[in-house]
């Protein structure tokens, strides 16, 4: 899958995307995700719950997945296929929001390493509020042997 974004310089650049990460990551077990946007070291996607029973004590573990899927991809341009080394993951406000969006963006990287800065949104009638924010540090996978 190739995603086109607009650049500053009016030229589109074409990203493609893990097929894998983006079929069978599991955040699809909670969500039904687009994505947005893809740039050479951004991503944002829109998130759309397919069940609204999660209860507080799994709004940690349900955003932290929501993390690890738009770091990774926001990763896949600048460093290839990753995973999530740390992260810290900082919750604001909770809700019954049942359309989430979310933006991740590489900060500074090396041939192994990328540090993320990654926010999430509550999409709501009257705007976009920010639920959550993580930072964090991907690390590359080995080549498969």
């Amino acid at each position: 899958m190739a995603i086109a974004n607009a650049s500053k310089n009016t030229a589109v650049t074409h990203i493609p995307l893990p097929e894998t990460l983006l079929t069978s990551h599991p955040i699809r077990q909670h969500f039904a995700p687009s994505v947005r946007q893809a740039g050479i070291n951004k991503i944002e996607a829109q998130l759309q719950t397919l069940e609204t029973s999660a209860d507080s004590s799994s709004t940690y573990s349900l955003l932290g997945c929501v993390v690890d899927y738009a770091a990774r991809l926001a990763g896949q341009a600048v460093i290839g296929a990753c995973t999530v080394l740390e992260q810290e993951l900082h919750i604001r406000a909770t809700g019954d929001a049942t359309r989430l969006s979310v933006h991740a963006q590489i900060e500074s990287s090396s041939s192994r390493y990328a540090i993320y800065q990654c926010d999430i949104f509550a999409e709501e009638a009257d705007g976009r509020r920010l639920i959550a924010e993580s930072q964090g540090t991907l690390l590359k996978r080995p080549a498969a042997v």
